[in-house]
């Protein structure tokens, strides 16, 4: 029972601390629904819409849902200027996003490989600029 508290207190602690990073340093935008692959591959995904409907960007989020703040980094595509989800589909309205960058796939040589490298990017940044408690909750980020 301890072990358990104590891994649900450690899950919390770093939750609230990304939480709290994006809430501090980016912006919040408003995500679209649009396909819902429900997959896990929400890199894979958002390239693969971008290159079949000649899209050239391909935005990275810190996403949470908004009834527990467990955050994740996910990955939507832009089109007009817009925001679309093609991975959670309608689930991406009961999720509060903040945008980290958006990503120019047209001048890489592979875009899955290069959303997939600069998701562990992305999840190496973070581990650097927040608590070290953080470090051993991978499943957070």
């Amino acid at each position: 029972m301890f072990l358990k508290n104590f891994k649900n207190n450690l899950k919390k602690k770093c939750s609230y601390s990304l939480v709290e990073y994006s809430k501090e340093y980016l912006t919040k935008i408003n995500v679209e629904a649009g396909t819902g692959l429900f997959n896990r591959k929400c890199h894979l995904n958002s390239v693969d819409y971008a290159l079949k409907n000649n899209l050239t960007e391909v935005a990275i989020l810190v996403s949470w849902s908004n009834d527990n703040e467990e955050p994740f980094i996910h990955f939507v595509n832009v089109v007009n200027q817009k925001y679309i989800d093609n991975t959670l589909g309608a689930l991406i309205n009961y999720m509060t996003n903040y945008l980290i960058e958006i990503v120019n796939i047209k001048d890489c040589e592979n875009p899955y490989h290069s959303v997939t490298d600069k998701l562990v990017e992305i999840k190496n940044q973070y581990k650097k600029v927040l608590p070290k408690y953080h470090k051993i909750c991978k499943y957070t980020i």
